[in-house]
């Protein structure tokens, strides 16, 4: 009766790490005739701004692909520069954390049978996913970056920040236009 528990907990566990793992590559749905006449419409880059959304660069309102993207970019060279690598390194720490979230899963589930191995599973699972996470954090401010340098060189946008911190006369806000 035991074993059939155990194998029921491993079963269950398995289940979840599956069902996580799909739910971080969900895409959004669209409807496909919008979706191929916005593609074909913006076959060719254009010089409508781009912004960054939900872990991908959106442009007239539709996300583009990394391709796309990449010929979008291509008229400027540090744009693109900062566009590659920071979606290399996006890629690389999803396949980072992906796998090692799935290790510590499977170190609760020996710590649950109070196994030994399960707190040097936890160690190794949590520190993959935190590197996997900031490779991907670090990916993300590339990309945005790429997207923030395309628009200043493109004029299509003006760009209003507001800092807080010191100016000439103190402490304060700043805003630069």
């Amino acid at each position: 009766m035991s074993t059939l528990i155990l194998n029921l907990k491993k079963l269950l566990a398995i289940a979840i790490c599956l069902l996580v793992s799909m739910s971080m590559f969900a895409q959004e749905v669209t409807n496909e005739t919008t979706a191929d006449t916005s593609v074909e419409k913006q076959a060719q880059p254009t010089q409508l701004p781009l912004y960054y959304k939900n872990g991908g660069v959106w442009q007239d309102g539709v996300k583009i692909s990394p391709e796309l993207a990449r010929r979008v970019l291509s008229g400027n060279s540090e744009a693109l520069y900062r566009y590659s690598s920071g979606r290399s390194l996006y890629v690389v720490g999803q396949i980072i954390t992906i796998p090692c979230v799935l290790v510590i899963v499977y170190g609760v589930i020996l710590l649950a049978n109070d196994e030994k191995n399960g707190e040097s599973l936890l160690g190794i699972g949590a520190a993959g996913t935190a590197v996997g996470i900031l490779l991907s954090a670090i990916g993300e401010n590339q990309i945005k970056t790429a997207v923030k340098i395309y628009n200043s060189k493109s004029n299509n946008t003006v760009f209003n920040q507001i800092n807080f911190g010191f100016t000439q006369n103190g402490v304060g806000l700043s805003m630069k236009f």
